[in-house]
């Protein structure tokens, strides 16, 4: 059904997350759903196609491919796997704002650990009231 604001109505009765997610996302090839895959993998055969445009805080100006993304995120994601992070584990990150952002989390998915991001805001003080607050 075409989206028009004429239907509105019938489309938001028709509407089911099931019926979205069963047109609009791929699924990983294990039948499971995996972020990495749905927001990289899946776009990566096309080696020219853009998926992230960074400007940094200097005004240098910097361009990531799918691909690029998907091969330094799989080789991220078995670092990880080779010092011992598995399926569940959580991992900590503390980088200013920068691509190194968005690759570390995207590599930790792909790892099958949870990213907690640590700003570097807060400093070393941040991080140890965090510490105090889960003990």
């Amino acid at each position: 059904m075409k989206r028009t604001f004429s239907n509105y109505g019938e489309m938001r009765r028709e509407f089911t997350w099931e019926g979205f997610i069963k047109d609009n996302l791929d699924w990983a090839p294990t039948g499971r759903f995996n972020i990495t895959h749905e927001a990289i993998h899946r776009h990566a055969n096309d080696p020219k196609k853009v998926a992230l445009f960074y400007i940094s805080a200097d005004g240098k100006e910097e361009k990531y491919t799918y691909r690029e993304l998907k091969n330094f995120t799989s080789k991220f994601a078995n670092v990880l796997r080779k010092i011992g992070v598995q399926k569940g584990d959580r991992v900590a990150r503390m980088l200013p704002r920068c691509v190194g952002n968005y690759l570390t989390f995207w590599s930790t998915w792909k790892a099958g650990a949870v990213d907690l991001p640590v700003f570097t805001a807060h400093g070393p003080e941040g991080l140890v009231a965090g510490k105090a607050c889960r003990s």
